[in-house]
């Protein structure tokens, strides 16, 4: 943090504050305290650039390295070759040093499945990834199990390829977001300072110190807007989504089946009986109708807070679902390289994302109690309007029972519907990204709004003056 505060940061600081104190009037020591406060804030700035270049720069180089390890593993089928031949790519940097070490690996311990495992982990300790990590856990299946590398390695490629369009598309909105909030600050500022730059002389505040202060106050707060905004943009690539807790997600699923309308309707009957009290205590006080406007519409939604429940319940196993169904499918169709596909799946089950953790179990009781039947492929997820997810698995019943002609055609079919399903689960997890930056679009609003309104007050009471009322 040391190397932040540097003679060029300073410099920064002083011009800045001599140029605002210089539009909006600020006098010396205002002045001062404006380039005091630029000064603590450009390190966070400078800091939050270089971390989205790094972070960026990260991102580039695991992209590299899955693409040139793909590329030796086909040639070569081995581990060991790949990584050597990836790491002549890499001229300096970390993934260099992460690759040195990787190889160093095999030579200090004898080669075997648990020594590729260690030097693939080095790796993925400085740049893992989910796609990197499923690329691992194929290349360590392959090299024990042995088979055919191509098709499978075609479907990690294609995963990574939807999971880069989507990283970089989520990028370009970002940079686009960050100088929408930008021009907002700035137009914000410049609108509230050109309020008072143009009053007359009887009503100028400009050289009151209590508006010199609101101006550093509102400079401040925008200044640490900017930082939050910088701070949210500087998003690690390379972090995969965390799962929330098995148990509690199970437990979601439980609540939703068991879910008994009539006494749900009862709770939120109970519920409701204070809002409602409060409504008609308050309007036999008061003798006015606004008691009803205001209330009734808190009164029906406590009525109804079990609708919403469910809903919110639904939707949030929903998103989880669309967001983690498309990595356990491909482990699925990895499994069919050796396994049938009721295999495959009893195989996924565990290493299972948490959210299908539960469904699955579901899934392998119904096989057990019905093995020649459609039932479990058919209910699986039935009661959430995932389409993508009910085709699939028509295609997985289809393929174990032979039919529907071409099992190949039926493999590409659903490795289609991966893809797809990836590319969504991609614009979910960045649309998350992206709304943590949107507020900063409106938050200036308030400190701007605030001073804007104090400025107001300070002009009324100068007409006063001007006036005479006021001494």
């Amino acid at each position: 943090m040391k190397d932040l505060f540097t003679f060029k940061n300073l410099c920064i600081s002083i011009f800045s504050g001599l140029f605002l104190a210089g539009v909006c009037r600020l006098g010396i020591i205002f002045g001062v305290i404006t380039a005091i406060v630029i000064f603590l804030m450009v390190p966070g700035f400078i800091k939050y650039i270089r971390q989205e270049k790094e972070y960026y720069q990260r991102f580039t180089d695991a992209c590299i390295y899955m693409e040139q390890m793909e590329g030796s593993y086909r040639q070569k089928k081995n581990i060991r070759e790949a990584l050597v031949d990836t790491e002549e790519l890499f001229k300096q940097g970390d993934m260099k040093e992460a690759l040195k070490q990787a190889v160093a690996e095999f030579i200090e311990e004898n080669t075997g499945a648990d020594t590729a495992k260690n030097a693939l982990h080095i790796i993925e300790k400085s740049y893992g990834c989910e796609q990197m990590e499923l690329f691992h856990d194929f290349l360590l299946k392959n090299t024990a199990q042995g088979g055919d590398c191509e098709e499978p390695i075609e479907l990690i490629e294609k995963r990574r390829n939807a999971w880069v369009s989507a990283t970089e598309q989520c990028r370009s909105k970002k940079k686009s977001m960050l100088f929408s909030v930008v021009i907002s600050f700035v137009t914000l500022f410049a609108v509230s300072e050109a309020m008072v730059l143009f009053l007359p002389e009887e009503m100028n505040i400009m050289m009151l110190p209590v508006e010199r202060g609101l101006v550093v106050l509102n400079v401040l707060f925008l200044l640490l807007l900017a930082r939050g905004v910088l701070k949210k943009n500087a998003t690690d690539w390379l972090v995969s989504s965390s799962q929330r807790d098995k148990n509690k997600i199970n437990r979601d699923y439980m609540e939703l089946e068991q879910w008994d309308i009539k006494k749900e309707r009862i709770t939120s009957l109970k519920w409701s009986v204070f809002p409602m009290a409060v409504m008609v205590i308050a309007y036999f006080l008061t003798n006015s109708f606004v008691c009803f406007a205001v209330g009734f519409p808190i009164v029906f939604l406590f009525l109804n807070q079990h609708i919403l429940n469910r809903y919110l319940l639904k939707k949030r196993l929903k998103r989880e679902i669309e967001r983690d169904y498309p990595k356990w499918l491909l482990s699925v169709i990895l499994f069919m390289q050796k396994e049938s596909v009721q295999g495959a799946i009893l195989k996924s089950i565990e290493d299972a994302p948490n959210v299908l953790a539960y469904p699955l179990e579901q899934f392998r009781k119904t096989i057990q109690e019905k093995p020649g039947e459609s039932d479990a492929y058919f209910q699986f997820l039935m009661d959430y309007d995932v389409p993508k997810v009910h085709e699939s698995m028509k295609i997985l019943y289809s393929i174990s029972k032979g039919l529907g002609g071409d099992q190949e055609k039926q493999m590409y079919q659903i490795i289609d519907k991966n893809n797809a399903m990836t590319i969504r689960s991609e614009e979910i997890k960045n649309d998350n990204r992206i709304a943590g930056m949107m507020g900063y679009l409106f938050y200036p609003i308030f400190p701007t709004g605030f001073k804007m309104v104090a400025d107001l007050v300070l002009i009324l009471m100068m007409v006063y003056k001007s006036m005479g009322n006021v001494f």
